[in-house]
């Protein structure tokens, strides 16, 4: 269950980080200022990588093990914490209120995508 509770905490997380990253990808002038919504994005964020290592806690599935995906989990935590802290070195970057470089952005949303993917192929392989 709390498997669950974190693939669906951490998809709201990435699909608001999607909706973030909007400024910095399709124009030339990033946000002026730091946001309450990209701090919410962190918030959940950092809620979802706790929840998803409360999950990990549970013992694995004979099938998972079976269809190779044991390790899954960990490896999307990881991915995760990568994200985290490409996320907090963006908001470095904002409170000293320099302009942050878009190949960051595009690096933390990569980390988080591509945990979020290996997350959800976890999810599919417990069952």
């Amino acid at each position: 269950m709390l498997l669950i509770a974190a693939v669906g905490l951490l998809g709201l997380v990435v699909a608001a980080g999607a909706w973030l990253a909007r400024p910095y990808l399709l124009t030339d002038e990033p946000p002026g200022r730091l946001h309450w919504t990209g701090l919410a994005h962190g918030a959940g964020g950092l809620a979802g990588l706790a929840v998803l290592a409360a999950a990990l806690q549970a013992p694995l599935t004979a099938h998972a093990v079976r269809m190779g995906a044991g390790r899954f989990g960990v490896f999307s935590a990881a991915l995760m914490a990568g994200a985290l802290l490409a996320g907090v070195a963006i908001l470095a970057v904002r409170l000293r209120r320099r302009p942050v470089s878009t190949g960051l952005v595009a690096a933390h949303g990569l980390l988080g995508i591509a945990g979020y993917t290996l997350l959800a192929t976890y999810l599919t392989m417990l069952h």
